[in-house]
């Protein structure tokens, strides 16, 4: 079974998500990432940076790059990491300790880790305004289509095929295209709004459940206590998220309806983007469940819900076009 929709604002939808997730699991993580001491083995040349924030007075920050020498896990480890410091009179010296760690690809830093938290902030609130603007226009689209095509003639009244102007006696609120077919709004059962609800919560629990395989990846599969608290608490703050969408998805309006089309060429569910295209050749069956009608193909099933009065001609014109179907 086809389906007409473009994959690309799923994948967009799915790069906000990820700079979202990642960026406010790398923000909770420079905070909590664990740390030791280490000892200042050699300084190298100091930089300066200038700053000049749009709030607050100018300041300068020096910079340099020392070697370390520390105890990991039982071995001596040596490295390099780069130090910023405001003060010029109290600059890094050989034999001094310093607070270091490793970020989330495995480099030693020096702590705590101001880029990872900038870059990582970046992300959080960037991930995060274009999923909630991404949603937004998507949901205020869908309206926007449904409710262009009930008020401004995307379907029209009933035209006899000889092209006298008479009106078709339609039943419920079908409505003729101005091409062949028909269309209407359903309004969709209470069991099919949940069930798309709790898709949202099953979709976010396998993206959790990505973070924690990947955290225990990046920690080199050592399950660290602390770096693995902080992966749970971003699962957890996720997961809030997805149950708050289920519960506010069968109270929004927008989510009670859905839009059809019946066309010579095939069924349409939905508007838009997001909306689902059978031709009448993959359609391998029609069943009245009572509350909707069900249309089956190879792959997947789909509910088509109608009123009462309206689901006899429905049922009818799928029964005329089906090809090869069989009718239950």
């Amino acid at each position: 079974m086809t389906e007409k929709r473009s994959i690309w604002p799923l994948l967009r939808r799915g790069l906000y998500l990820c700079l979202f997730v990642f960026g406010l699991w790398g923000y909770i993580y420079s905070y909590t990432q664990p740390t030791q001491q280490a000892v200042i083995t050699s300084v190298g040349t100091v930089t300066s940076r200038s700053h000049r924030p749009r709030h607050g007075s100018s300041y300068t920050t020096y910079h340099c790059r020392v070697g370390i020498e520390m105890n990991e896990n039982g071995e001596t480890v040596r490295g390099e990491v780069e130090v910023a410091y405001r003060t010029l009179w109290s600059p890094p010296k050989r034999g001094m300790s310093l607070e270091v760690g490793r970020n989330p690809l495995g480099e030693l830093v020096a702590i705590p880790d101001l880029k990872l938290r900038e870059i990582t902030l970046f992300m959080w609130v960037i991930g995060g305004v274009f999923l909630i603007g991404s949603w937004l226009a998507a949901k205020g689209q869908s309206e926007k289509e449904q409710e262009n095509i009930r008020t401004s003639g995307s379907a029209v009244p009933g035209e006899k095929e000889n092209g006298e102007d008479a009106e078709e006696n339609l039943p419920g609120t079908l409505r003729r295209l101005k091409k062949d077919g028909y269309c209407w709004n359903g309004k969709l059962g209470e069991d099919y709004v949940k069930r798309q609800a709790d898709q949202v919560v099953k979709i976010m629990g396998v993206v959790c459940l990505c973070i924690l395989l990947a955290a225990f990846a990046i920690s080199g599969g050592g399950g660290q206590i602390e770096f693995m608290l902080v992966m749970l608490a971003t699962d957890a703050m996720l997961m809030g998220v997805a149950f708050l969408i289920r519960w506010l998805m069968p109270r929004m309006s927008g989510n009670r309806t859905m839009y059809y089309e019946m066309r010579e060429d095939g069924i349409v569910i939905g508007s838009g983007k997001s909306s689902i295209y059978f031709p009448w050749e993959r359609i391998l069956e029609i069943r009245d469940q009572g509350e909707y009608l069900e249309i089956a193909g190879k792959i997947r099933k789909e509910r088509i819900y109608a009123s009462d009065e309206e689901k006899p001609f429905i049922r009818e014109f799928i029964v005329l076009h089906l090809l090869s179907g069989r009718i239950v």
